[in-house]
């Protein structure tokens, strides 16, 4: 009974579709309701015939041609607020955009309705290969590497001399690093990278005693440790990323006495300590192929470091009670501008 009545609705049904149509894109929906907004019923592709219902051409048996020409002629003007009245595999009525359809008028019009009505294709999905260089597919293995130069402030120091200060000149740090990251399997759009950093800074201090003589002190870190990065804002232009890395620090400073004799003696100072440090940069991206100009600015949380001595003073003026050079500890900032290469 079921299977009677559906053949009869169809035949029915089509017993009032005036024309036959035929799909000029790759895939057109067939909607519940003629609205943009309406659900799916089903998807015709390229070449498949649609019928069409009676309204859109001859509003009775006896309209003649000219008039539903006129008539068509207005729908064709308005494709992108205009259905059209169809058929879904179902047997119920669904609507189509007009402007996805070609009308078989079966008459000079053929002649003037062009079939390629769109210079791109709206629904067509499919690419062309091979795949124009920076397309957004995930890459498993995508990789960075930084130069960058460094700037920053001074770190704090002291040691325990027997002679009294009355001059201390410390002057800003200098430094390099180097970064090499790669991104996580997981990351689908290219932000989020883990990799190394290794760095190198160093800043001097000049000191000058009551007595006349003097100490010049040139201190260096060399670090090294996992880094993090996250890009926080990015265009095809641009990006700005946000990081933080945890280093291993080895500490050497070189201190030279020069007293009023010229006698001249120097010594080595080291230890090791762990350096926090978040920090942003701003990258402009290819300035040259596959190479990105960076600016950043970075917060280092210094803690506090005692550095032992490699080997005993021999003058006076050295501290044997106490003879250990202190790091103070506190937050240093430091601005980094280089180049990033990536592949």
């Amino acid at each position: 009974m079921k299977f009677i009545l559906f053949v009869v609705l169809t035949l029915f049904s089509k017993n009032i579709i005036a024309a036959n149509g035929i799909v000029i894109v790759l895939e057109a929906p067939l909607l519940k309701e003629p609205s943009l907004d309406s659900n799916v019923k089903q998807v015709v592709r390229k070449g498949d015939k649609v019928y069409l219902h009676d309204q859109h051409f001859n509003a009775s048996p006896w309209e003649n041609t000219s008039e539903a020409s006129e008539r068509v002629s207005i729908v064709d003007k308005v494709y992108n607020e205009e259905f059209y009245q169809t058929l879904s595999n179902d047997g119920l009525p669904a609507f189509i955009q007009a402007e996805y359809v070609k009308v078989i008028y079966q008459d000079n019009r053929e002649l003037t309705k062009p079939v390629a009505r769109f210079e791109v294709d709206p629904t067509d999905y499919r690419l062309e290969e091979p795949l124009p260089k920076g397309f957004p597919l995930s890459e498993k293995d995508k990789k960075k590497a930084a130069f960058l130069l460094t700037l920053g402030t001074h770190s704090k120091s002291s040691y325990p001399f027997n002679d009294t200060i009355i001059d201390e000149n410390y002057s800003n740090s200098y430094g390099i690093n180097l970064l090499y990251m790669t991104k996580v399997d997981y990351d689908l759009f290219d932000r989020f990278y883990f990799g190394t950093k290794i760095g190198f800074e160093n800043n001097n201090v000049e000191l000058g005693f009551a007595n006349g003589s003097s100490v010049k002190q040139s201190l260096g870190r060399y670090s090294i440790g996992p880094h993090i990065s996250f890009d926080i804002y990015k265009t095809e232009k641009v990006r700005l990323t946000a990081f933080t890395n945890i280093a291993l620090t080895y500490y050497r400073a070189y201190l030279t006495y020069k007293g009023l004799n010229e006698q001249i003696e120097e010594r080595t100072f080291n230890a090791w300590g762990i350096t926090p440090e978040i920090g942003a940069l701003w990258q402009w991206i290819e300035v040259i192929p596959n190479t990105d100009l960076v600016i950043g600015a970075n917060i280092i949380a210094q803690q506090r470091v005692e550095m032992a001595a490699s080997a005993e003073g021999a003058g006076s003026y050295w501290n044997t009670d106490q003879d250990v050079l202190v790091v103070e500890s506190g937050l240093r900032s430091t601005f980094s501008l280089g180049i990033q290469a990536r592949y």
